[in-house]
C-alpha cells in the first residue's frame, strides 16, 4: 500500500512538471514563430535615399513621413545621407559629391527636378529623384519594391558606368515620312525661290 502511495505522489509531483514543460516550449515555439515573422531581409526592401541637412525642418518632416508608413521596414527602408551639415550657412556635408555625382546620373536621364541646391533630395531606385519634401512617395515605393529596387545611389557611389538604363527612343515610321517630306518640301520652295530670284535678274 506504500509503495502505490508513494507512486502516486510521485506521479503527481512529475505531471505538473511536465505540463509546464510542454507549455513553456509551446510558448517558445510561438514567441520563435512571431520573431521569424518580425524579422525581415533588408536586402529586399527599397532603399529610400535622403540627402538632408542636420538643420533642415523639411527634412525632418520627410524622414517622419516615411517612417509613418506601414511599409517602412516592410517594403522599403531609408538611407541618410548628409548633403549639407548645415544650411543656414550651407556648409557641404560628407556626402555632398556623391549627392552631385547621382543628380548628374538622374539629369542625363531626364529627371529635371533633383539637384543639390536644396534639401531633401529623395532617391527611390530609378524611377524617382526630386529635390523638394513630398508626402506622395507611396506609389513609388511600391512600384520599385514590385519591380526590384536598382539601387542607382549605390550603384553610383561604387563608380559604376550605366547606373540608369536609359531607352533611347526610335523615331516612328509617321515621323520619319514627316521628316523626309518636310526636307523636300523645304528643298523645292528653297530651289523654287531660287529658279524665280535668277528670273528676276535676268528681267
Amino acid at each position: 500500500m506504500k509503495k502505490i502511495i508513494s507512486l502516486l505522489l510521485c506521479l503527481l509531483l512529475i505531471l505538473p512538471i511536465s505540463v509546464n514543460a510542454a507549455k513553456s516550449k509551446d510558448n517558445d515555439e510561438t514567441v520563435k514563430e512571431e520573431e521569424k515573422e518580425e524579422v525581415v531581409n533588408t536586402d529586399d526592401l527599397v532603399k529610400v535615399y535622403i540627402f538632408l541637412a542636420n538643420d533642415c525642418s523639411y527634412c525632418e518632416a520627410e524622414l517622419e513621413y516615411l517612417e509613418g508608413l506601414d511599409s517602412y521596414n516592410k517594403k522599403f527602408t531609408i538611407v541618410k545621407k548628409e548633403l549639407f551639415s548645415t544650411i543656414h550657412p550651407a556648409v557641404y556635408g560628407s556626402d555632398y559629391e556623391l549627392g552631385q555625382k547621382v543628380v548628374k546620373v538622374f539629369n542625363e536621364a531626364g529627371f529635371r527636378d533633383a539637384n543639390t541646391n536644396g534639401t531633401p533630395l529623395v532617391i527611390i531606385s530609378d524611377i524617382y529623384a526630386r529635390t523638394s519634401y513630398s508626402t506622395d512617395l507611396e506609389s513609388y515605393i511600391d512600384r520599385a519594391y514590385e519591380e526590384g529596387d536598382k539601387d542607382v545611389v549605390a550603384c553610383v557611389e561604387d563608380g559604376k558606368d550605366d547606373c540608369i538604363k536609359v531607352e533611347k527612343k526610335k523615331m516612328s515610321k509617321t515621323a520619319i515620312i514627316i521628316l523626309v517630306v518636310s526636307i523636300v518640301v523645304v528643298t523645292g520652295a528653297v530651289g523654287a525661290l531660287g529658279i524665280f530670284l535668277s528670273k528676276k535678274q535676268e528681267d
